[in-house]
């Protein structure tokens, strides 16, 4: 039940804040530029700018793609969403859709993407430091199967979420653009998804470097691995060809001897760490 209330909530909280944001606008200038209300009502212009850094979060900053993390609780927009939400408690009696929009959808919904949305919950425990990897099967792009023991080390493996995923392509760009790096050291690459085998084709084609796109068909290796995410697709993107069942970012890093010398199953889809520390695990194994 926990994992459709999520898939339904990113959307529909994303929808409300635009939506707001927009009756906000109108009703600050209808009040303010024309004169129509007696003057600027300031729980309207909080609802506005509350609302509008919701969207805009989404929209701008995560939406475009160009970063792979944030801090875990945007502290900068949500210093605006409390002060906004505050501001039109304040005046509720005399506006009191403003302050629904201002403290129901901005505030109380950025509060629960924060700390309910935003969250895991993940078990871990399945793979350990030190330890080979567990068997499990991957389809490369190309329709070749490949078993987990056949994957040598030096190695870095990600699992991502799929194409719809603001944040994981931009984390797979970030790796691309060390590909030299790694190549030189003799580092393998993994992209690992359970999006289907067209979908990671043409993830694929976006990037130059040789790197290996893998299918986890079934998300069956997710399973093995204990990071498999239930439900973890929003709502409504079925229909553009994903399932429902996705994984849980995870970055793997094998040393010389395919053992894990690296693990990072973060709890927050928001929260990956930066490219500069895969360089400096491999560093550290000697590889330069």
């Amino acid at each position: 039940m926990v994992h459709w209330l999520k898939a339904i909530f990113i959307n529909v909280f994303l929808l409300a804040s635009v939506v707001a944001a927009i009756h906000s606008w109108v009703r600050v200038v209808l009040e303010l530029v024309l004169e129509t209300g007696g003057g600027l009502d300031v729980s309207w212009l909080a609802a506005a700018i509350a609302n509008t850094t919701i969207a805009s979060v989404f929209i701008v900053y995560i939406g475009k793609g160009n970063i792979a993390r944030t801090s875990a609780n945007l502290p900068l927009a949500s210093l605006i969403v409390v002060i906004c939400a505050a501001v039109s408690l304040y005046h509720w009696p005399s506006t009191p859709l403003a302050t629904f929009y201002a403290s129901g959808i901005a505030g109380v919904g950025l509060f629960l993407y924060l700390f309910w949305y935003s969250k895991f919950n993940r078990k871990t425990g399945v793979m350990q430091i030190g330890e080979q990897l567990p068997e499990f099967s991957l389809q490369l792009t190309d329709g070749v199967n490949l078993q987990s023991k056949a994957i040598a080390g030096p190695s870095l493996i990600i699992f991502y979420r799929g194409n719809w995923c603001p944040l994981c392509v931009a984390q797979i760009n970030e790796v691309v653009e060390q590909y030299h790096h790694l190549k030189e050291m003799g580092v393998d690459v993994y992209f690992v998804s359970p999006q289907s085998q067209s979908q990671s084709e043409q993830l694929a084609k976006r990037f130059s470097a040789p790197i290996n796109f893998c299918v986890d068909a079934g998300n069956a290796a997710a399973q093995v691995l204990g990071i498999e995410h239930q439900r973890g697709l929003p709502l409504g993107m079925e229909f553009m060809g994903y399932e429902p069942d996705t994984v849980m970012p995870t970055v793997i890093i094998l040393d010389q001897n395919a053992r894990v010398a690296y693990l990072d199953e973060t709890d927050n889809y928001r929260v990956r760490p930066e490219p500069e520390i895969y360089l400096d695990v491999f560093k550290s194994m000697g590889l330069v």
